[in-house]
């Protein structure tokens, strides 16, 4: 599956700055039971969850909130923009 999903996660998501997780794969989730399908969501919680908890994704995480916060500035009267 990481095959089928690399151009997409590599080229698109990741080329445009994104910060992705491995893929989660829930196989036949249309077609297995309801105690498979929880399973297939406990899965995918703990990981969401594990991602969340981590110290370091938290740091690039408010690291890119004060860049975020630069770029909603307006933009200045004599800036290229307004020269127009």
């Amino acid at each position: 599956m990481r095959h089928v999903l690399h151009s997409i996660q590599r080229c698109m998501l990741e080329y445009l700055g994104l910060e992705t997780m491995e893929p989660f794969v829930a196989y036949a989730a249309p077609r297995v039971d309801a105690t498979m399908r929880a399973e297939y969501l406990r899965q995918l919680e703990a990981r969401v969850l594990a991602v969340a908890g981590d110290p370091q994704w938290q740091a690039r995480l408010h690291a890119f909130a004060g860049l975020a916060a630069e770029n909603r500035r307006p933009v200045e009267e004599n800036a290229w923009a307004a020269r127009r």
